[in-house]
């Protein structure tokens, strides 16, 4: 287990996370602001939602900045929900949901590896590693209506494949959501998600691992939340 402290929001924080090199890397990218980067001025969300909540990296960061919002974390792992709940003690507005998003929500498949908790899914693996083994288990889902029905002012999808899918069934709600942060894992994903983002959103910063993995911002179109150049 690895224990890390950071400075935000005028404090001192300190969170726990698996000691595999992934989880290590994703909690710092997100802590440092390399991944899923906040805006320069905050806005009266009341309302946040974490899809693919990890071990609570973006959940605690978004519970600090916006302090008046109720933070929705959304994490089906159960290897990862015990330090989720942890990590989030010391923060009341964060309610913890220990399910993940599906088309067909109820109890269904989900797939575990045996490396890194981040890379757990609720699809089916398609590629191999040497050393990398899936064990399959069960989890809970929701629907995308029930996630939408929180009305978030701002929304984060990193649910490992399935993002295209969350987007397009929860899309007549997401073109009025000011704030939409969004991982990708293939280039055709980056291209389906600018198609449907970018007509009610403007992209504000690409975080590029390769061309095959990344995270996006979308800010939507006339909301005064960055400074212009």
């Amino acid at each position: 287990m690895q224990t890390i402290q950071f400075d935000f929001g005028g404090r001192r924080h300190t969170i726990k996370t698996f000691d595999d090199g992934a989880s290590v890397k994703t909690a710092k990218d997100i802590i440092v602001g390399a991944s899923y980067r906040f805006p320069d001025t905050s806005s009266g969300f009341s309302s946040v939602v974490d899809l693919g909540a990890h071990v609570g990296e973006f959940t605690i960061m978004a519970a600090i900045y916006w302090p008046q919002a109720t933070v929705h974390a959304f994490e089906p792992a159960p290897q990862a929900i015990p330090l989720l709940r942890e990590n989030c003690r010391p923060y009341p507005n964060i309610v913890i949901h220990e399910q993940g998003f599906s088309l067909t929500p109820g109890r269904g498949q989900f797939f575990v590896n045996s490396i890194s908790t981040v890379a757990s899914r609720s699809i089916a693996p398609d590629y191999q590693l040497p050393g990398l083994t899936w064990t399959t288990i069960e989890a809970d889902y929701v629907d995308a209506k029930t996630i939408m029905d929180l009305k978030p002012g701002v929304v984060k999808i990193d649910i490992e494949g399935p993002e295209v899918d969350f987007i397009k069934a929860a899309h007549s709600e997401l073109q009025h959501v000011p704030l939409i942060y969004v991982e990708f894992h293939r280039e055709d994903h980056r291209v389906d998600i600018d198609r449907l983002l970018l007509r009610t959103h403007a992209l504000i910063t690409a975080h590029i691992l390769d061309p095959n993995r990344g995270d996006l911002l979308y800010l939507r179109r006339e909301q005064p939340l960055f400074p212009k150049d």
